[in-house]
């Protein structure tokens, strides 16, 4: 079996503290890898991810690899998201 295909159409949407993405299912897939600005963050067994604990009003550089027996795919291309700033308490 040959490594999967790179993820593709990567997107996202942030709260002040999560990043909820979403990707293209890959045929032949067993899992995708999560990278943010660089450094695995985490794992999925589905085509999207949710990542939380973020710092508001930062932007965060995000990219999808699939995973099966033979390995890992190149990454998807990169995409950034700036998460929304926190509102000061009233």
């Amino acid at each position: 079996m040959p490594h999967p295909d790179s993820p593709q159409n990567l997107a996202g949407t942030t709260t002040i503290t999560q990043a909820n993405l979403t990707w293209d299912a890959v045929d032949g897939a067993d899992s995708y890898k999560i990278y943010r600005n660089g450094i695995e963050v985490g794992t999925s067994s589905t085509n999207s991810y949710k990542d939380t604990g973020l710092t508001g009003d930062t932007t965060y550089q995000y990219q999808v690899s699939a995973v099966n027996v033979s390995g890992e795919s190149a990454k998807s291309s990169e995409i950034s998201l700036t998460t929304q700033p926190s509102t000061s308490g009233s």
